[in-house]
């Protein structure tokens, strides 16, 4: 467990590493910092209520895309922050770990051009890869490439209880290159909430990181036809899009138009 000293409003580091008292001289790990910083209980807005209607939610949730996103109503869960930890992204770090998330203020920068994916409440954010340079192993398949897959059969995520195992098929020879565009995909809590009676305090105003895609050209990268069986069929841990077969057609042509030729 590190213990460091931070400044509570930039994350910047500001003392010795070996330090373990924060600036009010109490010990301090970065980990439970971070994650009580961002947790529900700092979040802005008013928690739905009981009495509330499907059509007043989404009409809420709605109103919190056309309006600045605040910081502090953005959650980073722990596989993300993991994520950003393994070099896969340039932020500032000490010891591999992320020390100041950059991507949370370039997200509230960002959000008036938010795009909404299958449903309301799921959205994409395009983030300048210049601002954000991140890495990707998904390969742009040039003629006569050869490959080798490798996969495996497990669940997903950190907190897998009650969620089915999915199978995985990936290039076993992938590299991590470059990527020449990114997208943060981010779900609002009412949505998670469908899914998890004991998420707290659930509210509109909240969004939760759940994905960075970056692609190998400047496409912005599609899900899977797997992700979207699982999401359309609300099976292995998917979240219900509540499309019409009119648009869950849509998204499986432009699914197949984008990974025809990436691996």
């Amino acid at each position: 467990m590190t213990k460091i000293r931070i400044d509570y409003e930039t994350f910047d580091v500001s003392h010795d590493v070996d330090e373990s008292v924060d600036s009010s001289g109490e010990e301090i790990d970065y980990y439970d910092y971070f994650f009580e910083k961002y947790s529900r209980k700092t979040i802005k807005g008013g928690a739905a209520k009981p009495e509330d209607t499907q059509e007043e939610l989404e009409a809420a949730i709605q109103k919190t895309r056309e309006t600045p996103l605040d910081v502090s109503n953005i959650i980073m869960p722990q596989f993300i922050y993991s994520f950003l930890s393994k070099n896969y992204v340039t932020e500032k770090k000490i010891k591999g770990k992320v020390l100041r998330p950059k991507l949370i203020q370039l997200i509230s920068d960002n959000w008036p051009k938010n795009q909404e994916e299958y449903r309301n409440g799921v959205v994409s954010v395009n983030i300048p890869i210049e601002e954000y340079p991140v890495f990707t192993r998904t390969a742009l398949l040039e003629e006569g490439a050869e490959f080798a897959l490798k996969g495996n059969y497990s669940k997903r995520g950190m907190d897998s209880e009650g969620v089915e195992s999915r199978k995985r098929i990936v290039n076993a020879n992938a590299e991590a290159k470059p990527a020449r565009r990114v997208d943060v995909i981010l779900y609002n809590s009412m949505v998670l909430a469908e899914d998890d009676s004991e998420l707290p305090n659930p509210i509109p105003a909240s969004w939760q990181i759940v994905a960075i895609n970056g692609s190998p050209t400047e496409e912005k990268m599609e899900n899977q036809i797997q992700t979207l069986l699982c999401n359309h069929y609300h099976v292995m841990g998917g979240t219900a899009m509540n499309v019409t077969c009119e648009k869950f057609d849509e998204l499986l042509h432009r699914s197949f138009m984008y990974w025809r030729n990436k691996i």
